[in-house]
């Protein structure tokens, strides 16, 4: 073999090891980048706060008491429920920001129809009454009605 191809073939080993190498670093990278990301999403508090961001949401009851708290609450400004012999029959949300789309509520411990209405400028309404297949059984006593809250936006 010549001194030219020598040389030759000694310049395409070094070209091909260096792309190897660059190959080699990118996979690398590629798996700590895929890593630290699992770590992230395994946190259940990155975890808490993507949820508050993506679908925020609440928990309250007759008392307007908020148990439970994903990021819904800094949308609103007050909640009102109005009891009726002895069972809610409306809920007034007083958001902190127009919402153009009313907010989904939905009773956790009774199959209420919910009714949404805008007043005011706006604070939504809803009408609760029991669906028309539970007028003759009516609904139970309880000591507490527990209210979930979604915010639409």
């Amino acid at each position: 073999m010549s001194r030219k191809d020598a040389t030759k073939k000694s310049w395409y080993e070094h070209v091909i090891f260096k792309i190897l190498g660059m190959i080699v670093i990118l996979i690398a990278i590629d798996q700590y980048i895929d890593y630290k990301i699992a770590n992230k999403f395994d946190d259940s508090q990155i975890a808490r706060r993507i949820a508050s961001q993506i679908r925020p949401s609440l928990i309250f009851d007759h008392n307007r008491t908020i148990r439970w708290d994903s990021g819904g609450g800094q949308f609103i400004r007050d909640i009102s429920v109005e009891m009726t012999k002895g069972e809610p029959s409306k809920v007034i949300i007083s958001p902190t920001e127009h919402l153009n789309t009313p907010p989904i509520l939905e009773c956790l411990n009774y199959n209420f129809d919910i009714t949404p209405k805008r007043t005011g400028k706006s604070d939504w309404l809803f009408e609760l009454s029991s669906p028309s297949y539970m007028v003759f059984e009516g609904s139970p006593e309880r000591k507490e009605w527990l209210f979930r809250l979604e915010i639409v936006r």
